[in-house]
């Protein structure tokens, strides 16, 4: 807990924890980005695969819990693309910015993604600070 104590104020200042749900098929690669996004102060729950990311949305939805404030999701997983996480997030019309983050970043790729909106593309191999600098723009637009 943070005070303001420029102004000898020990008054706790209210800080929000950002929430992201991160959803990648490499387990090392997963750690790496959940880190990364760790260290921009974000709460990250973490999943191996887009269905388990899915249910989470779902289950998170039927809890009447927030939503996340932004979801990281790979492109090609088992189960289930990142497109079609995409996908499902904005048929629900839940206002969460999501990135999507590949190694096959191809022109059509980036128009499907952008036509469902509030899309950011990331190409591996992903530069952490990348990632860090994308989750903070989806923040501001977010905000």
């Amino acid at each position: 807990m943070r005070t303001d104590s420029e102004r000898g104020d020990q008054t706790p200042i209210a800080v929000r924890t950002r929430t992201v749900y991160l959803a990648e098929d490499d387990p090392q690669l997963r750690g790496l980005m959940a880190m990364a996004l760790r260290r921009e102060g974000a709460d990250v729950l973490t999943f191996p695969d887009g269905v388990a990311l899915a249910n989470q949305l779902d289950l998170t939805v039927m809890a009447g819990d927030p939503l996340p404030d932004l979801v990281v999701t790979d492109l090609l997983m088992p189960g289930m693309s990142g497109l079609r996480v995409l996908g499902g997030v904005r048929r629900n019309k839940w206002p969460v910015p999501v990135l999507i983050v590949t190694a096959f970043a191809d022109i059509e790729l980036r128009k499907a993604a952008k036509a469902l909106g509030n899309v950011d593309v990331l190409e591996k191999p992903i530069e952490l600070e990348d990632l860090r600098a994308a989750a903070r723009a989806a923040w501001t637009r977010g905000s």
